[in-house]
């Protein structure tokens, strides 16, 4: 807290009263600890190393798990990637988002920092850094300032739902007669059964889905579409982060409900819509699923184009 801060000074000697945790072997306070001060210590001063992007990687990487460094880092990055209020560095405005683990982190960015990490912005960055299981991020928000060295642009982009065709299906959340809280439930479109397990419909509209406490969302048909399918267009709400690889689809010529993989649906923070197309031309049945990595996805639609009857 910050009246702890004012306690916490370099050298200072310190009686602690608290309940203590074990974090990954780091043994640290449970939370709210009593700290009186001994013996007064100093303001907290740290060297500051003037480095490269790459050089700043490698000295993260470097420290040992969960560890912070003991020099502030000052170097020049491009804001390249967002998920919540996470954001990612780069060394290039064009850096490979793919593995967030070559990247820095800005962790849980404050409103302040979130108006300065503008897609595609050029910033300057001062901070202690931290290794937090292979991902370097900053040591938190009292060590980071940011400077915006060249504007960046907006992180929202609008999704358009393409038009179906005449001969499609379209899942919605009202189509699918979602409530408004993770449940089950059926719905029949277009002649077609459905079935929906943990899945919801969100403030917005939207389809909301997820896995939490080893119950994952689920949809599928359990009666066969009446052509086989073409290809089947995702179109993510507006709101929704950039996704883990948590979600896929599951395709065959007869049941997939107890299917467990499939092709992956996975949002990359730019295009709202993701197209995926069978391998084969005898696709009936579909099930569109999370698999068991934590995260919710926000469909505003999903379009399954079928084959010419």
């Amino acid at each position: 807290s910050e009246e702890n801060q004012a306690k916490l000074l370099k050298g200072a000697k310190v009686k602690v009263k608290t309940i203590v945790k074990n974090f990954k072997g780091q043994v640290e306070d449970a939370g709210a600890p009593e700290i009186t001060v001994l013996e007064a210590g100093e303001e907290w001063s740290f060297p500051v190393v003037a480095a490269t992007f790459a050089e700043v990687i490698t000295a993260g990487k470097a420290l040992a798990s969960n560890a912070v460094s003991t020099s502030m880092y000052e170097f020049e990055a491009y804001v390249v990637k967002k998920s919540g209020t996470n954001y990612f560095l780069g060394a290039t405005a064009e850096a490979d988002t793919s593995d967030d683990k070559a990247l820095f982190e800005i962790f849980k960015a404050s409103e302040e920092n979130q108006a300065k990490l503008l897609k595609g912005a050029k910033v300057k960055v001062k901070t202690l850094i931290k290794n937090y299981n292979a991902q370097v991020e900053d040591a938190g928000s009292d060590s980071l300032t940011i400077t915006v060295l060249t504007e960046g642009g907006s992180w929202e982009t609008t999704p358009v739902t393409p038009e179906p065709s005449a001969n499609s299906v379209v899942l919605n959340a009202a189509a699918l007669d979602l409530g408004s809280s993770y449940g089950d439930t059926t719905a029949t479109i277009g002649g077609v059964s459905w079935t929906v397990n943990e899945a919801m419909k969100s403030n917005a509209g939207a389809i909301q889905t997820r896995y939490k406490n080893s119950k994952a969302t689920a949809i599928f048909n359990t009666t066969a579409l009446s052509a086989p399918v073409q290809n089947i267009v995702f179109t993510f709400a507006a709101a929704q982060s950039v996704t883990l690889d948590c979600f896929y689809v599951a395709m065959g010529s007869a049941s997939q409900s107890a299917a467990t993989t499939g092709s992956s649906v996975v949002y990359d923070g730019t295009n709202h819509t993701v197209t995926i197309t069978p391998e084969s031309n005898d696709i009936t049945f579909l099930k569109f699923a999370h698999n068991t990595t934590s995260g919710a996805v926000y469909f505003d639609s999903i379009v399954i184009n079928l084959a010419a009857e």
